[in-house]
């Protein structure tokens, strides 16, 4: 059986691990860049239409796969100083259901799993993003992350590894 792990979000990802806990693929989720009169903005959003075609493919590929999902916790101080602002908490909330909605288009069986659930049992709690790319290394050293240009990508595809492996291993 093929396992899915989705960290949402806008720097977020998919992958796949198969039975043996092999990748088996892995990509960022789509998005596209934010246009103001002409000029890119460094803001994106999610393009839905990719996101819809990623997720039918992937479903069609593996009809019996299990996918799960990052849960969103409750997030203090939101719109505070310190804190998530409150667009990021919005987007956040909206790749999470857009990827829930999608899931169940496709009749997929999936599965939420909260952050510190699956962080802490790989040793990550309170940990900064780069001890996730560090762990999915050392799991699977041939691993490339080279082929994402953008840091965030590689934090999101390496949260999504290690949601699928946590699913795999917990018999979530």
């Amino acid at each position: 059986m093929i396992t899915i792990g989705i960290d949402p979000g806008l720097t977020g990802a998919i992958a796949g691990l198969n039975a043996v806990k092999e990748i088996i693929f892995d990509s960022p989720l789509p998005s596209l860049p934010v246009i103001k009169d002409g000029e890119k903005t460094g803001r994106k959003y999610f393009d839905i239409r990719h996101t819809y075609l990623l997720l039918g493919a992937t479903i069609s590929l593996y009809p019996k796969c299990r996918v799960m999902i990052e849960e969103l916790v409750p997030i203090s101080k939101v719109g505070q100083k310190g804190g998530v602002s409150r667009l990021a908490a919005f987007s956040m909330g909206k790749a999470s259901m857009l990827l829930e909605a999608l899931l169940t288009v496709y009749r997929a069986n999936y599965d939420m799993v909260r952050p510190g659930i699956w962080k802490k049992y790989f040793g990550l709690l309170k940990q900064d993003k780069a001890a996730s790319i560090a762990k999915v290394l050392e799991l699977y050293q041939d691993f490339d992350f080279a082929k994402y240009k953008l840091a965030a990508y590689r934090h999101g595809v390496a949260d999504a590894i290690l949601i699928a492996r946590w699913a795999m291993e917990n018999g979530a």
